[in-house]
């Protein structure tokens, strides 16, 4: 790694669950305040490579070098506790007491007193949204952040994760191009191995 400056490094990382191989001499590097999109066909590690970088998953052969304080992430599932509240569930991890304008500009200020289990899907995805936003973070991951939610909700939520995340590290993975776009990412595509 190059200093202080690199963040995440893959060098020819393999990763395989069982005998399905998912990374194969997969390389990737991303620096201090750089936006990244991991784009390609379902199976071929986008996810993994998310896991790697957040130490949910080790490569055997230290291949993945990370150099980060803190992450905050949007999950494929909302993963949300059910006996929370929407603020609760924000403020528990985050420590944010006062995430009421990021509620307000996701559109969902009015149900922050309400459990998840009240909630419809897309609502539900803005608030993972809110909650990884309300958190001080120097490395923001979003996987399929934008999975239920229509144009007008996506290009809202966009708007206000470029604005909180000026400046910090992203990497999403994303299934349309067009809003690798509107999170101003760089798209980097993943073959099948």
């Amino acid at each position: 790694m190059e200093g202080a400056k690199t963040v995440i490094e893959f060098k020819n990382t393999c990763f395989s669950y069982g005998d399905r191989q998912v990374l194969k001499d997969f390389n990737l590097t991303v620096n201090n305040g750089e936006r990244i999109c991991l784009f390609g066909n379902s199976g071929v590690g986008k996810t993994t490579a998310l896991r790697l970088i957040l130490g949910l998953e080790k490569a055997g052969d230290n291949s993945v070098k990370c150099n980060y304080k803190r992450a905050s992430v949007v999950f494929q599932e909302d993963r949300l506790l059910p006996f929370k509240t929407v603020k609760e569930n924000i403020t528990l991890f985050t420590g944010c007491f006062d995430c009421d304008d990021i509620l307000r500009e996701l559109g969902i200020f009015d149900v922050r007193d309400k459990y998840p289990s009240q909630l419809s899907g897309g609502m539900l995805r803005r608030v993972s949204i809110a909650r990884a936003l309300c958190a001080d973070a120097d490395l923001y991951i979003f996987d399929e952040p934008f999975t239920g939610l229509d144009f007008d909700n996506i290009s809202q939520a966009s708007k206000l994760i470029n604005r909180i995340t000026q400046g910090k590290t992203v990497i999403a993975v994303l299934h349309e191009k067009r809003h690798a776009q509107l999170l101003n990412c760089e798209i980097i595509d993943i073959k099948n191995p």
